[in-house]
């Protein structure tokens, strides 16, 4: 698949959360601040990224870990 969309550290997101942890905080902005591939040949990242809008306040999220499926 031939994607045009990049994530780069610096670089402003929107973040979909399902499920969400809590109602009506699904959706928010996150700044980009790593992006690491994670070498296991199935297009997966480690993301670090700040998420300034969530139910407790701005949470700083290390190492998620995404990709096709997860």
């Amino acid at each position: 698949m031939d994607s045009k969309y990049s994530i780069q550290e610096n670089d402003w997101a929107g973040w979909l959360e399902v499920p969400t942890s809590a109602p009506g905080w699904a959706a928010s902005p996150v700044m980009i601040t790593g992006v690491f591939p994670l070498k296991t040949g199935q297009g997966r990242l480690s993301l670090d990224f700040i998420q300034p809008l969530s139910p407790g306040g701005g949470l700083n999220r290390p190492g998620f870990v995404g990709g096709p499926n997860s």
